[in-house]
């Protein structure tokens, strides 16, 4: 392989001296930037290709991510259903933040078969029933663990169909999902939704990407201190503070949410 002072040279068409020099004192920055950032075969597969195959990966990937940041959005603003996930029902809310935390928790997916979808909201619709059933009734009846599970048990029918009797007319969101689309979700999650700040530039997709945003930070930061109704009360008040804000950067967004999210926490705890 050629050295890498004799590869600098040619991309920067001068002599291995002149490279030497610009790296000592002439152009310091310049060499610094792209040793730091580009190894040697990396320059080499450039000048041999004109590109290096591995950005140009990235760069598709960023592209696909980007598109169906815009996808993901835009299945909850489809005409002729419940627009946006701020007006769906509570129970439904409520239900697809623990969907959203199930994601997380997940490895990551390595079928892109959209049967896998379709398990995870069935067995997420499963697990949540018993869970906001025990979380309603659970509080008053911790003395009685006996007549608790008798209430339970009468409940559970009827309950668990009410549940999904609010839940599944929301499941119209998922339909428009492709292969890709689990995959990611599961890296704007690891970025704590943060990444949808990067959606299309237009008011509805922004405040829709807000919600997202704001319910799960609060879903994910919160745990169990406060019930359903409690947490999408929370993230409403949020909401309706910072719908008409620009913010510059994703930071900002963040410092004020998080600011915010302490502060009517505290009111109602």
């Amino acid at each position: 392989m050629k050295k890498h002072s004799t590869v600098m040279s040619e991309l920067l068409e001068i002599s291995e001296n002149s490279y030497f020099r610009w790296k000592k004192k002439d152009h310091i920055v310049l060499i610094d930037l792209i040793e730091t950032y580009f190894s040697t075969e990396d320059l080499i597969e450039f000048l041999n290709t004109g590109k290096i195959e591995k950005y140009e990966q990235l760069n598709f990937f960023n592209l696909v991510k980007k598109k169906n940041i815009n996808k993901y959005l835009s299945s909850f603003l489809q005409d002729g259903r419940y627009d946006r996930l701020s007006l769906s029902h509570d129970i439904f809310i409520d239900f697809y933040f623990q969907f959203l935390l199930f994601v997380k928790n997940q490895s990551y997916f390595t079928s892109l078969d959209l049967l896998i979808q379709k398990h995870l909201l069935s067995y997420c619709l499963y697990t949540y029933q018993p869970s906001i059933i025990e979380d309603e009734f659970e509080k008053d009846y911790t003395n009685d663990k006996n007549e608790l599970q008798n209430i339970l048990n009468s409940l559970n029918k009827i309950i668990n169909e009410d549940i999904i009797n609010r839940i599944q007319p929301h499941f119209c969101i998922f339909q428009s999902w492709d292969d890709y689309m689990l995959i990611t979700l599961q890296d704007i999650i690891d970025n704590h939704m943060f990444d949808l700040f990067d959606c299309e530039d237009n008011e509805i997709t922004r405040k829709e990407a807000l919600y997202h945003i704001i319910g799960y930070h609060v879903y994910s930061n919160i745990d169990n201190k406060l019930n359903f109704n409690e947490k999408i009360s929370l993230i409403s008040k949020i909401f309706s503070n910072l719908s008409s804000t620009i913010f510059k950067n994703k930071e900002e967004l963040f410092q004020q949410l998080n600011s915010l999210q302490l502060k009517y926490l505290a009111e109602i705890t």
